[in-house]
């Protein structure tokens, strides 16, 4: 075994030495070699050097496009203020009015008298105001909603309502105008419109339902 392995040693030794000898006497392959272990030593130098930098500097780009769009979003709203500024400017009386059209509360009493003041302007009977649950002191209760009629706008509450009217066709006619001219916005879900015979002649009556919308703070 040990003279086995003494033969392998020396002719591996002599397969070196052979690689060596031509290393030193063939100057291409010296310089080949040069290249190669150049080679190695850069693609090293890139790895360990060099990437951390590029992970840096994409980093850097990465942030910088994030600021971008930062300040591209400050901009828009700072010229959205300055558009609702110059609105606020150009309708100061009209503004003031806003409260009273989209009130903090739900105000049912409010509009109870809207509702009397259009029955007296158009001629038309006010039969009955029907105000639906509403909570005037403290925080009110969420109820859950099964309805079909369409949402309003995300955050608002509402209040239901429904008003009955009696008079003839130009009356009533004059009353659905005002009532959807009027100051607060009404959201009319249902109306019937039914006539009937009295002493006096013929009458209509017409059932509004629907509902007003409040914001609260």
């Amino acid at each position: 075994m040990a003279l086995g392995w003494r033969g392998a040693y020396l002719r591996y030794r002599d397969y070196f030495l052979n690689i060596v000898n031509v290393y030193k006497q063939k100057q291409d392959v010296k310089m080949f070699l040069e290249i190669l272990l150049s080679a190695a030593t850069i693609s090293i130098f890139v790895v360990f050097a060099i990437k951390p930098t590029l992970l840096t500097i994409i980093d850097l780009i990465n942030q910088l496009k994030s600021r971008e769009q930062t300040i591209s979003q400050m901009n828009q709203k700072i010229n959205d203020i300055q558009t609702a500024e110059g609105l606020f400017n150009a309708n100061p009386t009209t503004i003031l009015l806003v409260p009273d059209a989209v009130p903090t509360d739900p105000s049912p009493d409010t509009f109870a008298r809207q509702i009397e003041g259009i029955s007296k302007k158009t001629s038309a009977k006010l039969l009955g105001v029907s105000i639906g649950d509403v909570t005037l002191v403290g925080k009110s209760q969420e109820a859950v909603k099964q309805s079909d009629f369409a949402p309003l706008p995300e955050g608002a509450k509402e209040v239901s309502f429904s008003v009955s009217i009696e008079g003839d066709y130009s009356s009533l006619t004059a009353f659905m105008t005002n009532i959807e001219n009027l100051r607060r916005p009404i959201k009319i879900d249902v109306f019937n419109i039914s006539s009937s015979k009295t002493q006096g002649g013929k009458t209509l009556v017409l059932v509004i339902s629907g509902r007003v919308p409040y914001y609260p703070n």
